[in-house]
């Protein structure tokens, strides 16, 4: 069992806490830890504030908590996953976009070759929308699998107005914008995933039109007994509380919901909905996990998004977004 931090707060800097705590949850889940080298100096740059600072509240990924996210998903039952706004809570999104490309492409490149990491970089910044419109700018993602390579991400943000990225398969959907493209690498490939802003809300039963377009059909079902479990119900769903994300492999395209906890999703008897969810093999899996993040009682994890995920030849999963405990406190 992980040591238990939340009531543990000094006057150390955050960046000391969570490199005790990742490092833990990389030795649990029998990884590498990720904060090495380089890696672990943008970690030491973006937490390097004393854990009473109120500017940690200020930050676009997770407001009013640390910007880390810890994240479980079915479809990497054994990775290290985790999300993180770099730099300053309170910087310019511009800056923030420069900065991390910068911090990140030549660590891409050690792990990756240069010409990935080349191919990284440009994917980011044709996804980028122009300086003047960024807001946050840009998060990191990392993922660790045991005995497979680390996988990069970038979350940037995108133009709302962008003509190309507008989806044709999302057109029954008013009110639905691009909001941020990830941009991840590794295994030796590049893949995007766009991410729409529902802020009209959204009806479930419009998903079927979408995942006709998307060529999965057969999932509609599925997916919706899913999204109704999670939301206890809502067929109506109320504005910017859902993300559509688009991925595209080849001929096959991936469809991915994501529902925000108290406004898509109801807080009370959460965790017992994503148990009668989540596939036998996913339990386990998914209680170690959550004792890990929280380990003095799974049924309190900060729970931020839960995502529903398909594609034609792949039956929903699901992935679990918690916020960092100790912020939590």
């Amino acid at each position: 069992m992980l040591p238990c931090f939340v009531h543990t707060r000094s006057k150390q800097v955050v960046s000391d806490h969570l490199r005790v705590r990742v490092e833990a949850v990389a030795r649990e889940l029998g990884v590498v830890d990720l904060l090495q080298g380089e890696l672990g100096d943008l970690f030491d740059q973006t937490f390097a504030r004393p854990t009473s600072d109120a500017k940690y509240q200020s930050n676009r990924l997770l407001p009013g908590a640390l910007p880390l996210e810890w994240s479980f998903s079915e479809a990497d039952l054994d990775a290290l996953r985790f999300e993180f706004q770099p730099f300053e809570p309170t910087l310019a999104g511009e800056e923030r976009l420069r900065r991390t490309v910068r911090a990140l492409a030549p660590v891409v490149e050690g792990y990756h070759g240069r010409e990935l990491a080349d191919q990284f970089k440009s994917a980011v910044l044709s996804a980028s929308a122009a300086e003047s419109k960024l807001n946050f700018g840009a998060f990191v993602g990392l993922v660790q699998r045991p005995r497979c390579g680390l996988e990069f991400k970038m979350y940037v943000e995108c133009d709302p107005q962008d003509p190309a990225l507008v989806s044709s398969e999302l057109s029954n959907i008013a009110g639905t914008v691009p909001h941020f493209v990830s941009v991840a690498v590794g295994a030796s490939t590049i893949s995007q995933r766009i991410y729409y802003l529902c802020r009209d809300g959204l009806r479930a039963m419009d998903l079927e039109a979408v995942c006709a377009a998307l060529g999965m059909s057969h999932r509609f079902p599925a997916l919706l007994m899913t999204m109704l479990e999670l939301t206890e119900g809502h067929f109506h769903l109320p504005p910017n509380s859902v993300l559509l994300g688009i991925r595209r492999h080849g001929k096959e395209s991936e469809l991915k919901v994501e529902l925000v906890y108290g406004t898509a999703m109801n807080p009370d008897g959460l965790i017992d909905r994503i148990n009668r969810l989540l596939q036998p093999v996913s339990l386990a899996p998914f209680r170690s996990w959550g004792a890990m993040i929280c380990p003095e009682k799974v049924a309190t994890l900060p729970v931020r998004v839960v995502s529903v995920k398909t594609s034609a030849l792949q039956p929903p999963c699901l992935s679990i977004y918690a916020a960092e405990p100790w912020s939590e406190s």
